[in-house]
């Protein structure tokens, strides 16, 4: 196990919420993947395959499974989750569509000179 990096009172308030112990904790940063953000924060994953490896050394943390902690770029924990896909954990990069489905939609129910379109029923 390694030296736990401090934690910000926001994790502290989120572990207790979101009951995940100081072991799950350490777990994610000692087996967890790092996935780095583009702010220079790090996410720790304890996935599947996190789990599966420290079985295979014999040692047991599926009830951690799908724990998450996010460090700051100055190491200070800022927050811990549980999530089953880690791609929730990639900060800072854009969802694709997300915005020009918005904008389709909004110009599809408003035509800029005759207002709302209108609907014919079949």
């Amino acid at each position: 196990m390694t030296h736990r990096p401090p934690s910000s009172s926001h994790a502290l308030r989120r572990c207790q919420q979101r009951a995940i112990s100081t072991a799950a904790v350490d777990a994610a940063l000692d087996w967890g993947a790092l996935y780095r953000q583009r702010d220079g924060r790090r996410a720790f994953f304890l996935g599947k395959r996190a789990v599966d490896s420290a079985a295979a050394k014999g040692v047991n943390l599926h009830s951690y499974q799908g724990t998450a902690v996010i460090l700051a770029s100055d190491g200070t924990i800022v927050t811990a989750i549980r999530c089953s896909d880690p791609r929730r954990l990639r900060r800072g990069s854009p969802k694709r569509g997300h915005h020009s489905f918005r904008r389709q939609a909004e110009s599809s129910q408003y035509n800029e000179q005759s207002g709302p379109t209108a609907h014919t029923v079949r």
